[in-house]
């Protein structure tokens, strides 16, 4: 009976299994002083990642711009960030092949901190810059950003010490206008991650300021720009909370790591990411950052390459990150999914799964690599995070067929 068990394993096909994701070093951001930096801003326009500005260290933002152009792994360095102000903290975003970038903080990190509102256009193929309308409102820094229908929502900020705002405006490119919309929900922040997905925003974590004191946050909410509502989502898979990671998404799903967290003795730094499945609205662990624990990074995802790299970590001295990495999908074994097959999802995972594409009718087994049962139902999602790292085998059989599959936990 044992080496029927063992037969059966070696005999499963390896033809619907690909690999997954894992982080690969690419050339690093240049610097003209030899230092990283945090808080720069980021924008993609086709495939050209535009990085700059960011505070060095000694109480100096930087203000150069440089282009990186993904299919070369290389950098080019273009027209400075305008205005007379260098900037950390911004927003930016690109709408119609155009860059934007705004608001932020000159004299980032000293007490000569000064909050700004402007907001500049970058066209890459004039390298020049058009200063746009700037924000309606009081100056700020650090506002979650996300665009939708090719405008941009822009979420809360740090307008003092300690001081936030819990204000979302509009701003449309085509008339160059600010509209207010429905403040967000949570009350005033700032440092939050934010993206869009099938039409709708979502902003997550951040520093949120609560009777005058500063907390971590690990709430998500969702904004419905048809009713300028917000709808409450499932929290962040830390539940420390974290602020001043970064977001990107890949196959319609987001990604949203790195960042730190503080609690009454110990400011913790992440180099952690989870995975959010709109669909389901669960959170999953996904890959880790292969460099090391950081905040105030910049990750960005272009034709469904995802890079990140900068920040900042301190540990007994300040630390800047010049690094830039690219999430690379082909590393390690996942399941294929096809639309005539039964699937894992996600595969390799930390502990919770689903079954997509299973049947009415199904009944499912998980089984270890000795060919033991260790779960039977008919349920669609499990949960392994209690089970020793390794491969499994699931078994899904009806009264016509059977199919079964790999799974790795880890």
């Amino acid at each position: 009976m044992n080496s029927m068990k063992g037969l059966w394993l070696i005999l499963l096909s390896w033809q619907n299994f690909v690999f997954a994701q894992d982080w690969e070093v690419r050339k690093s951001i240049p610097e003209a002083n030899g230092k990283g930096r945090w808080s720069p801003v980021c924008f993609a326009i086709q495939n050209k990642i535009y990085v700059g500005g960011g505070y060095i260290g000694n109480f100096i933002s930087k203000k150069d711009l440089w282009e990186y152009d993904i299919e070369t792994d290389s950098w080019n360095q273009k027209s400075d960030l305008p205005g007379s102000l260098n900037r950390t903290a911004a927003i930016a975003f690109s709408i119609n092949e155009i860059g934007y970038v705004g608001l932020g903080a000159q004299a980032y990190n000293t007490i000569d901190y000064t909050f700004l509102k402007d907001l500049w256009a970058y066209n890459p193929a004039t390298d020049t810059w058009m200063q746009k309308a700037s924000l309606p409102d009081t100056a700020r820094s650090g506002s979650a950003c996300f665009v939708m229908d090719n405008k941009a929502f822009v979420v809360g900020g740090q307008t003092g010490f300690p001081q936030a705002t819990a204000d979302v405006w509009m701003y449309d490119p085509q008339t160059d206008q600010w509209t207010e919309k429905q403040a967000y929900p949570a009350g005033p922040h700032y440092g939050a991650m934010a993206f869009s997905l099938d039409n709708y925003g979502y902003v997550a974590c951040g520093m949120h300021l609560k009777d005058a004191v500063l907390m971590n946050s690990s709430q998500v909410w969702r904004y419905v720009p048809a009713t300028d509502t917000w709808e409450q989502k499932s929290d962040y898979c830390d539940s420390k909370g974290r602020d001043n990671g970064i977001a990107f998404v890949l196959n319609g799903k987001a990604v949203v790591g790195l960042g730190k967290a503080k609690d009454s003795l110990t400011t913790y730094y992440f180099k952690e990411f989870c995975m959010y499945s709109p669909e389901k609205d669960v959170w999953e662990p996904y890959t880790d950052f292969k460099a090391i624990d950081r905040a105030y990074a910049i990750g960005i995802s272009v034709n469904n390459r995802a890079f990140a790299g900068a920040g900042f970590l301190y540990v007994n001295e300040q630390n800047f990150y010049n690094d830039w990495w690219e999430l690379n999908l082909n590393t390690s074994l996942t399941q294929k999914p096809e639309s005539n097959k039964i699937v894992a999802f996600p595969n390799p995972t930390y502990g919770k799964i689903s079954i997509q594409g299973r049947r009415y009718g199904d009944k499912i087994q998980i089984r270890d690599i000795m060919g033991t049962v260790i779960i039977e139902s008919d349920s669609d999602e499990f949960d392994l995070s209690t089970y020793t790292d390794g491969v499994y085998v699931v078994r899904i059989t009806n009264d016509v067929d059977c199919q079964s599959f790999k799974l790795i936990k880890y």
